[in-house]
C-alpha cells in the first residue's frame, strides 16, 4: 500500500498512538503496533515522521532484553537469541584468528621426493603456526 493512501490527520493520530505505545509498553515491537492498528509495517516504515520513534522503540526493546540477561530473568537462551537477531549482538572470542589461515595453499609436488614434500609441509606448518593466532 502507498503512504499517500493515509491522510495527514490519520498519520498524526497514528504518530501519537505510536508514541503512547512506546512509552507504555515495557518491550515495544513496531510490527506488533502495526498489526494492532491495521497498517502494514512496510508502509509504516515509509513514514519519515516515524523514524525517530522507531529508533526509540528499538532502543527500549534492546535495553529490555539486556536487563533480562543481566538480571537473569526470563529464558536466557531466548533473550540471547533475540539480542543476536534483532540487535546484531555477537559473541566474541578472546582469540582472533588471522584471516591468512583461510587461504588455499598450492604447492607443486610434481617430481619432489618424499623428503622434499615433508620439508615443504613442515615449513608451511611453521609459517601458519607463527602467523595464525594473535591475541587481542
Amino acid at each position: 500500500m502507498s503512504i499517500t493512501k493515509y491522510s495527514p490527520e490519520f498519520r498524526k493520530q497514528l504518530l501519537e498512538k505510536y508514541e503512547k505505545y512506546i512509552n507504555e509498553t515495557e518491550c515495544p515491537f513496531t510490527k506488533q503496533f502495526c498489526v494492532d492498528n491495521g497498517i502494514p509495517s512496510s508502509t509504516f516504515y515509509e513514514f519519515d515522521e516515524f523514524t525517530e520513534l522507531s529508533k526509540k522503540a528499538n532502543d527500549k526493546g534492546e535495553m529490555y532484553f539486556l536487563k533480562q540477561m543481566i538480571n537473569n530473568k526470563g529464558n536466557q537462551i531466548t533473550n540471547m537469541f533475540l539480542l543476536k537477531c534483532l540487535y546484531q549482538y555477537r559473541e566474541q572470542s578472546p582469540i582472533q584468528i588471522d584471516a591468512k589461515q583461510n587461504k588455499y595453499i598450492q604447492i607443486n609436488l610434481a617430481g619432489k621426493s618424499l623428503e622434499e614434500i615433508e620439508d615443504l609441509a613442515v615449513k608451511r606448518a611453521r609459517q601458519i603456526k607463527s602467523n595464525r593466532i594473535t591475541k587481542k
